[in-house]
């Protein structure tokens, strides 16, 4: 009967998870860039506006400006959250690799 030996694996796991939030990140930073755009075109379109003649379409430009302004703040915290772990795998990516243990 053959005898069965360990068989290591070792993989840069918090390298390419630190490379792979980077990205997503700078994704992220460029979807919150352009809603900035279209949240101060939302601005400058009911800036133009009058209310008591176009009302609908303020109230329509108005809705489209909070909901740019909600989802460029949810994009901010997830970029948060992206940084801090982001920095945490920095700190672990120079430390030993993850071992994975298999019998061959």
């Amino acid at each position: 009967m053959q005898r069965k030996r360990p068989v290591i694996v070792r993989v840069e796991f918090y390298n390419f998870l630190s490379y792979y939030l980077f990205t997503v990140n700078a994704c992220l930073a460029f979807a919150a860039q352009q809603l900035d755009h279209a949240e101060l075109l939302a601005s400058t379109a009911l800036s133009s506006i009058n209310p008591s003649v176009e009302k609908k379409l303020f109230e329509e430009i108005s809705f489209s400006k909070r909901m740019i302004k909600n989802t460029s703040e949810e994009i901010n915290c997830i970029r948060a959250k992206l940084q801090r772990e982001r920095e945490s795998c920095k700190k672990k990516e120079y430390e030993d690799f993850i071992t994975i243990r298999a019998e061959d």
